[in-house]
């Protein structure tokens, strides 16, 4: 009904709305195409990293779920100084983790690959260059620094 009155009244002939209807549907083209555009992109991305598996090891300081994570941070800091100082990540991961599973595999995750973690943990382990480590990264649950090992 709605749609009658409105044609009655010749509001499909407006210029300005005829000229807003045209500018949305426009935007909703280009949104459309950069959506089609980011999926094919992020597919291709997900098929290149399914071609290899990266072996990955952690150091990971927990924050123990309060809402002060200074301490957390600077014993993560300490790690990564020591990283950075040539000391080997086995070796730090086992004296700065305070989780007892990392503790015991030395900090070894295994070998993971697309999907296999969350995707901006996945992007910082696909964007090392093997046998480099992360900077810190800000986890709710706590810091991690990741290693490539392959």
């Amino acid at each position: 009904m709605k749609l009658t009155a409105a044609y009655d009244k010749k509001v499909n002939t407006n210029a300005a709305l005829k000229a807003e209807t045209d500018n949305f549907k426009t935007k909703l083209n280009v949104n459309f195409i950069n959506q089609q555009d980011d999926i094919s992109k992020l597919m291709h991305e997900a098929f290149l990293r399914s071609q290899k598996d990266i072996l990955v090891q952690q150091i990971f300081v927990s924050s123990s779920g309060g809402d002060d994570t200074t301490a957390a941070y600077a014993e993560i800091s300490k790690a990564l100084e020591d990283l950075k100082a040539g000391k080997n990540f086995e070796d730090v991961s086992v004296q700065y983790s305070n989780v007892p599973a990392i503790k015991e595999v030395k900090g070894n995750i295994g070998y993971i690959t697309v999907f296999t973690l969350p995707y901006p943990i996945e992007n910082i382990i696909y964007n090392l260059t093997p046998d480099n480590f992360s900077a810190i990264y800000n986890r709710k649950a706590g810091y991690p620094i990741f290693k490539n090992a392959i």
